[in-house]
């Protein structure tokens, strides 16, 4: 649990779901939260965006199982993160809008292409066209 507390409490402005969709990690921070409990390991999936996210589900699920609790307080500092991660991403479209109104279009441009965008398939396609990446081992050490 540790890396998922420093990683909320500590620098949520690093956008750690960094342009992953938001709607299924919403819907994985309900179902946690949930009386109940049930239908949570379903959604977890959606984790899988954020490696150490999912690794704490894979070490602590039967704990969030037994303890509804603990398992009720992940879903909300989830639902937390993804309220974070939405509220850096209107910003940062705010100042590069306002960027580009003023003649500066870089930020305004990778917004536009990059946000929300998880596709590895994507970046190679980008890449392989990008004047400065064309014909280059972007993976070689």
């Amino acid at each position: 649990m540790r890396p998922l507390f420093l990683a909320l409490l500590g620098d949520p402005v690093v956008n750690m779901f960094l342009w992953h969709p938001r709607a299924p990690l919403l819907a994985l921070s309900m179902h946690l939260r949930k009386a109940d409990g049930l239908g949570w390991r379903k959604k977890a999936k959606a984790a899988n965006a954020v490696g150490f996210v999912a690794n704490v589900f894979a070490r602590v699920g039967p704990l969030l199982d037994k303890e509804p609790p603990l398992r009720q307080a992940v879903g909300a500092l989830l639902r937390f993160a993804v309220d974070v991660d939405q509220a850096v991403d209107d910003d940062l479209q705010g100042a590069a809008k306002k960027a580009a109104d003023g003649g500066q279009t870089e930020t305004a441009e990778v917004c536009k292409r990059w946000l929300n965008v998880s596709s590895p398939a994507e970046y190679d396609k980008f890449a392989a066209e990008h004047p400065a990446f064309k014909d280059k081992d972007y993976n070689s050490p």
